[in-house]
This record gives C-alpha cells, sequence and structure tokens, in this order.
C-alpha cells in the first residue's frame, strides 16, 4: 500500500538547538576562531589558546579584555543573547567580528564550557576603589570588584549542578576573560571518533595555529599577542606566540 504523506511539524527547540550548533561548531577550530573573534571585540591585547588533543580534551582561551558582568554570565550561552546588537538598524553599522549570539551557545550544545571573567575598571580611580570591593554577584555592571566570577555551562543555559540559582560564583582570576571548552563532542561519538587518533589531533591543532596566524598578522597594527599551545596523548605538542604574530 503507498504510504501516507508525513506531517509536516515545527521541530522541538532542543533539536533546532542541536542542528544549529553542528553548523557553528564543525571541529575545534570553529571553537578557537569564534571565541578568538569574541576576546578581540572585548579588546583584548593579549589572548592565549592552550589545547589538548587538538582541541578535543580542552580548549582554554585567556585574554584581557573588558571582561563580562558578573549579571551578564547566566546569558553568556543563551542562543541569540549579544551585547552587539539591539535593533535592526544596528546591522547597518556592525563593528565587530561577531553579532548573532551564537558562539557560545553553541559551543555548550557539544561540548562542557565555562566562563571565568573579571571586569576592567574604566579609570585608575576605579581601580582603586575596587581593591576595597566586595565580591558580589549583585553588583552593578558599572562597579569595579576585586574578584573574578565563574559559571558553568551546559545545553545553553547554566549548568544548575555547579551554579544554583543561575548565580555565578566569586573566584580568582585577572581582569579578562577565560573560556575553557572540554570533552568537545561528547554527546555527538561518530563526529568525535571522526577526529580521534594522532594524525588526526595533529591536523586540528594545525588548524588551530592556522587560524591563529592569520588573525595575529590581520591584527598586527593593533599590537595584539597572540599564544598557542598544544599537547596531550595526539602529540600535538608546541608552543607559539609573539607580538602582533607567529615566529
Amino acid at each position: 500500500p503507498p504510504h501516507r504523506p508525513r506531517k509536516i511539524r515545527p521541530l522541538p527547540k532542543e533539536v533546532v538547538d542541536r542542528i544549529a550548533a553542528g553548523e557553528v561548531v564543525q571541529r575545534p577550530v570553529s571553537v578557537v576562531k569564534e571565541l578568538i573573534e569574541n576576546s578581540l571585540d572585548a579588546d583584548g591585547t593579549q589572548i592565549d589558546v592552550q589545547c589538548q588533543r587538538g582541541g578535543l580534551d580542552s580548549i582554554s582561551v585567556t585574554d584581557n579584555g573588558t571582561g563580562i558582568s558578573p549579571r551578564d554570565l547566566p546569558l553568556a550561552c543563551t542562543r541569540f543573547a549579544t551585547s552587539k546588537l539591539v535593533e535592526v538598524d544596528d546591522l547597518k553599522s556592525i563593528q565587530t567580528f561577531g553579532f548573532r549570539g551564537e558562539a557560545l551557545a553553541s559551543a555548550s550544545m557539544v561540548a562542557r564550557v565555562g566562563i571565568t571573567s573579571r571586569t576592567r575598571p574604566r579609570n585608575k580611580n576605579a581601580a582603586a576603589n575596587a581593591d576595597g570591593g566586595e565580591c558580589s554577584s549583585e553588583d552593578d555592571s558599572r562597579r569595579p570588584t576585586n574578584c573574578a566570577f565563574k559559571m558553568q555551562y551546559k545545553d545553553g543555559a547554566p549548568d544548575m549542578k555547579s551554579n544554583p540559582n543561575s548565580k555565578p560564583k566569586p573566584s580568582a582570576g585577572r581582569e579578562g576573560t577565560v573560556i575553557t571548552v572540554q570533552d568537545l563532542f561528547y554527546n555527538i561519538p561518530s563526529r568525535k571518533r571522526a577526529m580521534e587518533g594522532k594524525r588526526s589531533e595533529r591536523e586540528e591543532y594545525d588548524r588551530i595555529l592556522a587560524v591563529m596566524q592569520r588573525y595575529a598578522v590581520h591584527e598586527a597594527k593593533r599590537g595584539v599577542g597572540f599564544l598557542c599551545r598544544g599537547g596531550g596523548g595526539g602529540g600535538a605538542k608546541g608552543k607559539k606566540g609573539a607580538k602582533g604574530g607567529f615566529g
């Protein structure tokens, strides 16, 4: 007997988010590229990248940029939540690398994401006042604090096991942001298996190095420093870096 036509249904949000994540995060270098652009948009002048097993085990991107307010951390991995775009007309004057608010959300769908951030004081007086400031996630975003705040994320939202009530925890940390992406593709075994092995992990690390080299050349006039370190079971060991470029 002929098959009946299948009914068209809207996909559940979980499925939509997972498909979108696969489009943004296709391999470890995709994560590194998005995080570097976030660091540059935050006026970072020193960007350090460290990865293990070609980025499959872990990716860590550290910058000395403006940081993320503790009040904004709960939304950091929410899809289409961004500080770079408010109205439709803003699209005509975009001056940042990214603006959609998809990178961190996508990463949290296929990996375990953690953010530690401390905002940069606006002036010297504010920095002096921060030395005696209290560490509270309820602080006004304009008020400097004397510590950083951290959150863990899963599936586009704060991980309730690590951050009850969706509140960031006080943490030691310098001005700027550290984003860690661990166990990439842990929930997509087929994709992870395709990239495992010494040769594949070395190739993934080489892709990360190549992307960093391009940004280092592009940002040379700004004097942005880049440092890339890799190691782990895949044999991708090395360290490269320079002010405004590599080598």
